[in-house]
């Protein structure tokens, strides 16, 4: 199969993960893939190897810098366009398209879907107006019925050999075993005052792992006190360190080894359900509260001890106290087991890159 990933970057590092991920995915399982993204810095920062030049090949996989038509025109042979995130195509492409006398089988990839409407538009068509050509809605989820999770094939068997090893981390010399450890990835208005707060008084030494970005700054305020990548804070029996950028594996390798992960958007929080530790999520807040109903739809998919499903609703409406925090750190044994029992359900169902492989093979078949 050849297929063509197209990637215009909105949400900086979210929009690029679940894009090179995609691709990667689709190229280890056999498939002919190219990815025209729009922000080659972005998608550097998540892989080190990645070089800013126009075309690349990467491990298999063909990368383009996408910024002109003409690029796209080149895809015309491809058995499939992917557009990822509402990427749409330009007016000329799409009628370029529609000349063709066998166009690409085209897609729209979704952002994650959690609501309980998912299920019924998963895998609708829609008609362009302009040139009565289909495209596929393809809406990755939890459930069977959804277009499932991305996850590579021995995902699972790496974080079994992870646990066999500490992670090396820039800034931190050895991995506190003992100590509880918690992660951090958040948007800039995620309520931390109250974490800080319980980890600063607590009687067990604990650390939080700040990555780039608007985490930063939202630990920053927390703390009343700058948090820089490679600094150190301490508060009280809490250390704060402020991490540099971590490749994807890295990441993934991260995510197992702490006790609890702070995960934000769309690919943290599927790359945390693999993990199998207990993770607070905060939701990309959306117009009159909308994205509450995302929260609460992804909490009625998954067991959940009930001290964290008051923070997930208390965290995502921003008014998350010292209390709540509390009384999940308490509860980090049953939730972890809890995660873990529904990550061994999400392991039987095929993935997101074989479920859209086995559509457009039978949607080729049939043409």
């Amino acid at each position: 199969m050849r297929i063509a990933l197209f990637c215009k970057v909105i949400d900086n590092l979210g929009d690029a993960g679940v894009c090179w991920r995609l691709a990667r995915q689709l190229t280890q399982a056999g498939a002919s893939c190219t990815l025209l993204i729009d922000e080659l810095t972005t998608l550097a920062q998540l892989a080190p190897s990645l070089q800013l030049q126009a075309e690349q090949d990467l491990d298999g996989l063909r990368i383009i810098h996408w910024q002109e038509d003409i690029q796209a025109l080149a895809m015309l042979e491809q058995d499939a366009w992917i557009g990822c995130f509402a990427c749409d195509w330009s007016p000329a492409l799409w009628l370029t398209l529609a000349r063709q006398s066998r166009p690409p089988r085209l897609y729209n990839l979704e952002y994650l879907g959690l609501e309980s409407w998912v299920e019924g538009c998963h895998g609708l068509d829609s008609i362009h107006p302009a040139t009565g050509l289909r495209q596929t809605f393809w809406i990755p989820g939890f459930t069977p019925s959804s277009g499932g999770l991305l996850r590579e094939n021995d995902l699972l068997d790496q974080h079994e050999q992870w646990q066999h090893s500490a992670p090396v981390l820039a800034g931190m010399k050895d991995w506190p075993d003992q100590d509880l450890i918690i992660s951090v990835f958040c948007y800039e208005h995620a309520p931390l005052s109250g974490l800080i707060q319980a980890l600063s008084i607590g009687d067990r030494s604990s650390h939080l792992l700040v990555f780039p970005g608007q985490g930063l700054q939202a630990v920053s305020r927390a703390l009343n006190a700058p948090l820089l990548p490679g600094t150190l804070v301490q508060q009280g029996s809490l250390s704060v360190h402020g991490l540099p950028f971590q490749s994807h594996t890295d990441y993934d390798r991260l995510l197992g080894a702490c006790d609890l992960n702070l995960v934000r958007g769309e690919d943290s929080l599927v790359r945390a359900h693999w993990a199998g530790r207990p993770l607070l999520w905060q939701a990309y807040r959306q117009d009159s509260e909308a994205h509450a109903d995302k929260v609460a739809g992804w909490l009625s998919l998954r067991p959940c001890s009930s001290a964290f499903i008051t923070l997930h609703e208390r965290y995502n409406q921003g008014t998350a106290q010292t209390e709540d925090f509390r009384a999940a750190l308490n509860s980090l044994e049953a939730e972890g087991s809890l995660i873990r029992q529904f990550r061994a359900q999400l392991a039987e169902q095929s993935s997101l890159c074989h479920r859209l492989l086995a559509n457009l093979q039978t949607s080729v078949a049939l043409i």
